[in-house]
């Protein structure tokens, strides 16, 4: 005669599907990042070896792009320089706001001005000029 209790089997959860899952969630998340990328504006950014490195802010700041033609976009809307005031005013409190300025190394030098002097007047006094960072060797 057997008195011992038979003992239950231990209950186990099988993490592969999970995994499986989670793995197809990061391809798609990584994947839809990288064509929403592709989309933007294509500016060609001048290089410099001693900018330092600012983390933008999506919700505080206003991203204002100059192309080779000296066209302003803000996202991928064109607007004018009358239209680009209007949002500046529109988009917050100045004293709140960095303006992150991404003009192509051809653009016209009076036109970033131009927009970095509008920033100015409407109390916007953080100016992130945006740059593509390199590494140069002194001789």
């Amino acid at each position: 005669m057997n008195l011992r209790r038979a003992r239950p089997s231990e209950a186990s959860i099988n993490l592969t599907p999970l995994i499986d899952i989670l793995f197809i969630v990061l391809l798609f998340l990584v994947l839809t990042a990288t064509f929403r990328e592709a989309t933007r504006l294509r500016v060609r950014l001048p290089e410099a070896s001693s900018g330092a490195r600012v983390r933008a802010q999506p919700i505080g700041d206003l991203r204002v792009s100059v192309d080779e033609a000296g066209a302003l976009y803000v996202g991928d809307d064109v607007v004018t320089l009358s239209e680009l005031r209007e949002r500046m005013r529109a988009h917050g409190p100045a004293r709140d706001m960095n303006l992150v300025l991404s003009a192509d190394e051809r653009a016209d030098h009076g036109r970033v001005v131009e927009v970095m002097d509008l920033a100015r007047r409407n109390g916007i006094y953080r100016i992130n000029i945006e740059t593509l960072h390199v590494e140069r060797v002194e001789p």
